[in-house]
């Protein structure tokens, strides 16, 4: 069955926005840095979000931080776009995007343990860098040229040294997919940047983010081919029933929880004998999507459970359910419109992934099947 996953990136830019705009000039307490050693404790986090009763600005994400870290999660994720991160070039401004996570917010909680860099050259279905590299090939000497500046800068922050895993691109097979013939010079340069970056923050692992979709079907040779310089593997996956190519052919329909579930571990088992991750899970509990609480629920709890070998062989990098609270009301329908999909059901979709309401803040039953299985993980 093909099914689509291609939302995603508003979806996650959505929420990056959201939360890097809260963020003002705050006191930065000394924290651990994380270790980036093997570990028998997995590094499991909701994405951090907001809701409507938040309190405004930066308290409102360190409250959200202090009611995950309390409930056993360790690990935490923001994205940066190249040409946020090098305005004009050779001209870095690290600060506002990447400097203020690493200094202001993750030296806060000890209870860390993994901090994942995503750094976005692709993301979904276009290319976000400096505006004079934006149209050469990825194999041409000045963007390779570039990023490795781009990777010295960040390496040269003392602050970098927080950060345990990098990601290369996000949902690179959605911009492969549609330009086949940048395949092999975007192998040329993941190859380059994973090298670039074991030279200047060894210790730190590497890897690049694929849809479920891409993977299995889609893309499947771009994903083996760039996978075998990954340290691990990672991927998105909402189990959403689709009639063809495309949002707009997308149902919105939640999938069958027999169905959901057994496509999970055949997508783990893409990894071969690599460490695999997960930069977006989730599932909707809107009735519009035919689910409900209680088959978010039972999401959540058999995603542990179908998991649960891979963890205890340590092969699980980590693991970011998307998301902590669901998307504000809105949100979703200028995406609905660009794409020519019908408003209800992505809107219901969105405005009910999250662990926790975004109206009220109070907790949805897939809250609690998280956290249960999150202690159960890492007592």
């Amino acid at each position: 069955m093909i099914w689509n996953s291609g939302f995603v990136r508003p979806l996650a830019a959505t929420l990056a926005i959201l939360i890097l705009s809260f963020w003002v000039g705050a006191a930065s307490p000394t924290g651990v840095r994380p270790s980036s050693d093997k570990r028998t404790e997995v590094l499991i986090a909701p994405f951090v979000s907001t809701y409507k009763g938040s309190a405004p600005g930066f308290k409102g994400v360190t409250d959200a931080m202090d009611l995950l870290v309390e409930n056993g999660t360790n690990v935490y994720m923001f994205a940066c776009k190249w040409k946020e991160l090098e305005p004009a070039p050779g001209k870095f401004n690290l600060q506002e995007h990447l400097i203020n996570s690493l200094t202001m917010l993750v030296p806060r909680y000890s209870q860390l343990k993994g901090v994942v860099l995503m750094l976005q050259m692709i993301d979904t279905n276009w290319r976000p860098m400096p505006d004079d590299l934006s149209t050469k090939p990825f194999d041409d000497p000045a963007v390779l040229q570039r990023f490795d500046a781009l990777i010295d800068a960040i390496a040269a922050q003392p602050s970098s040294k927080r950060i345990t895993h990098i990601l290369l691109g996000n949902e690179v097979d959605g911009y492969l997919g549609q330009h086949p013939e940048e395949v092999a010079p975007f192998l040329t340069f993941y190859k380059s940047g994973v090298e670039r970056v074991h030279q200047r923050l060894p210790g730190v692992n590497v890897g690049t983010i694929f849809t479920a979709g891409g993977a299995m079907h889609g893309s499947p040779q771009a994903f083996d081919e760039l996978n075998k310089y990954s340290d691990f593997v990672d991927f998105t996956y909402y189990p959403i029933t689709a009639t063809g190519q495309g949002n707009a052919m997308s149902t919105w329909q939640m999938r069958p929880m027999e169905e959901s579930l057994a496509e999970l571990a055949h997508l783990v088992e893409r990894a071969g004998d690599k460490p695999f991750s997960f930069t977006e899970i989730g599932y909707s509990a809107s009735p519009v999507n035919n689910s409900s609480e209680e088959k978010q629920a039972e999401f959540v709890r058999g995603m542990f459970r179908v998991l649960d070998p891979d963890r205890q062989k340590g092969q699980i990098a980590f693991i970011l359910y998307h998301a902590m609270y669901d998307y504000p009301p809105g949100v979703c329908t200028p995406y609905a419109q660009q794409q020519g999909v019908p408003g209800d059901a992505i809107c219901a979709f969105m405005e009910n992934l999250g662990l926790r309401s975004y109206a009220t803040g109070a907790p949805r039953k897939a809250w609690d099947a998280f956290v249960e299985g999150v202690k159960k993980w890492n007592r």
